[in-house]
């Protein structure tokens, strides 16, 4: 469980925050995550129900069943829902921004049905949440609305999920599990980016083309993240295919490099070993700089992004930080990774 991501919803909700935006494309996975947070023990003075809300099927139940008689499928008739009922309860509203727009057919009628609602929900035990992908806000509703982020799942949830899916797996005859402890966590660590489903399904992948799991399964995994770094338009995934055995000289590099690459693994952080930070690589052109940096990645065994600075750079005022801001979260996303600044003198220089 993401223990700050629902400790910080406790604390919204018990503090009577009307309305709460989640921003994640893991619905199904948030909806898990509160539905584990109102099973807690000794936090809620009184039960309080999870409803559930979409344009295709109105309120219902966690179990999906229709709640009350009345049709709550457009929106309006949602939140006229809100008003009448006095049950506590968490009443999650699935992809409702796209009716907030300014150019949606009766936005201004919901906004104002939103505002009307906020001090009917103040100390009445009822929280909106909104799920959504995307951050899309009103203006009239900026203040009344409390941005909440759900993270990519931690490195405990991802072994969580390797572990599940071997176990699934193991009294299958044809299908081979040959990881030990440290092949584990190469598959950990490859994982981190990923969501849920996406980590289910590149694990799945992995078995049904190998008829098993192995260490050299991690650069499969790694392959999925491409597809992630290719949607951020700043980034560029590059294939590692080079190795240190192709670049001549720089041996303190390459025995830093060999060394620091144990950083990565769960006896080091368990130690307290920090991770290896960055390296600037520094000569004439042509002498092996690009070379180099991608056979740090083929060496260790991590995805290679190139950042293009020249694409960050736009016309339109806070544009350019806009973009810097999401290749760098992007890159952050699918950590640990060899993030390949290419000619930063340009970018950086005055």
């Amino acid at each position: 469980m993401q223990k700050s991501f629902v400790s910080d919803l406790i604390t919204y909700i018990r503090a009577g925050y009307p309305v709460l935006y989640v921003v994640t494309g893991e619905e199904d996975r948030a909806i898990d995550l509160l539905e584990e947070m109102l099973a807690l023990p000794d936090v809620w003075k009184e039960p309080r129900q999870l409803q559930l809300w979409s344009i295709s099927r109105g309120f219902v139940d966690i179990e999906g069943k229709k709640i009350g008689q009345e049709d709550t499928h457009r929106p309006e008739q949602a939140l006229a829902f809100l008003f009448k009922t006095k049950k506590p309860g968490i009443f999650v509203l699935k992809d409702f921004h796209p009716y907030l727009k300014e150019n949606a057919k009766d936005s201004a009628l919901l906004i104002r049905m939103i505002r009307d609602l906020v001090p009917e929900l103040r100390g009445s035990g009822k929280t909106v949440v909104w799920l959504s992908p995307v951050q899309e806000i009103p203006p009239e509703l900026e203040k009344e609305v409390t941005l909440v982020d759900l993270p990519l799942p931690k490195e405990s949830e991802y072994r969580q999920i390797l572990d599940s899916m071997i176990k699934q797996v193991e009294k299958n005859p044809r299908v081979v599990i040959s990881l030990d402890e440290d092949a584990k966590d190469e598959m950990v660590k490859a994982c981190q980016g990923l969501t849920r489903a996406e980590a289910e399904n590149a694990l799945a992948k992995a078995i049904v083309s190998n008829q098993g799991l192995s260490s050299k399964d991690v650069m499969a995994i790694l392959a999925e993240k491409e597809q992630i770094i290719r949607k951020s338009g700043i980034l560029e995934y590059t294939a590692t295919v080079e190795s240190f055995g192709q670049i001549g000289g720089l041996d303190n590099l390459k025995m830093w490099l060999k060394q620091r690459n144990e950083g990565f693994t769960q006896k080091a952080l368990d130690f307290g070993l920090p991770n290896p930070r960055g390296v600037m690589l520094v000569g004439v052109p042509g002498c092996g700089k690009s070379l180099c940096a991608k056979a740090v990645a083929a060496e260790w065994k991590k995805p290679l992004l190139r950042f293009d600075l020249g694409r960050v750079f736009a016309g339109i005022v806070g544009e350019s930080e806009e973009r810097m801001r999401k290749a760098l979260s992007v890159a952050e996303g699918v950590a640990p990774a060899v993030l390949w600044i290419d000619e930063i003198e340009k970018g950086l220089s005055g």
